[in-house]
């Protein structure tokens, strides 16, 4: 299958950190991921801010408890494919003698990467725009749209409540 650009809108692989911190305490596991929205377990720089406070808890109780359940199952949908990428450009940029984390390593980074070194961009690229076509893919199966997946992803950033609603959906989800 022939590989196509990413969804540049997909954040799904930046600032999960909130979230995935709490899910990771839940399931007795150290904090994995971090929405968001990079590869990067624990990402030094967040893709976007909402200007106030007030203005992501407004638009966070917004979202359905159809939605949030959505949004959980497509969390957990890519977690494995996220864990796999990570792993496999960490490795790449290791055995290069680079820290993966001076990278960011995110959708809409992936069909440029221009901070990523020459000498391994073209074994990064591909890999990275996978995980993204792969990340859309789960995000549109689980009935969001890309935008609306990213909108909630970045109000959970800043709204504990629905950061709270996000982490008791996946606690639901994963019990047997």
């Amino acid at each position: 299958m022939p590989r196509t650009k990413p969804d540049m809108r997909l954040y799904s692989l930046i600032g999960y950190r909130q979230l995935w911190s709490v899910r990771s305490m839940l399931i007795g596991l150290s904090a994995a991921m971090t929405w968001a929205i990079s590869l990067q377990p624990e990402p030094s720089v967040r893709a976007w801010q909402p200007v106030s406070l007030d203005f992501a808890a407004a638009y966070a109780q917004t979202v359905t408890n159809e939605e949030v359940r959505s949004y959980a199952e497509a969390v957990l949908s890519m977690e494995n494919n996220r864990i796999e990428a990570y792993t496999q450009i960490s490795d790449i940029l290791t055995s290069a003698g680079f820290d993966v984390t001076e990278y960011r390593l995110s959708c809409p980074n992936a069909p440029s990467l221009t901070d990523v070194p020459r000498r391994v961009r073209s074994r990064v690229q591909p890999i990275l725009v996978d995980y993204c076509n792969a990340a859309r893919e789960i995000v549109e199966t689980s009935g969001l749209t890309v935008d609306r997946f990213n909108d909630i992803t970045t109000a959970h950033r800043n709204d504990s409540d629905l950061t709270e609603r996000i982490q008791l959906e996946i606690a639901a989800i994963r019990q047997p």
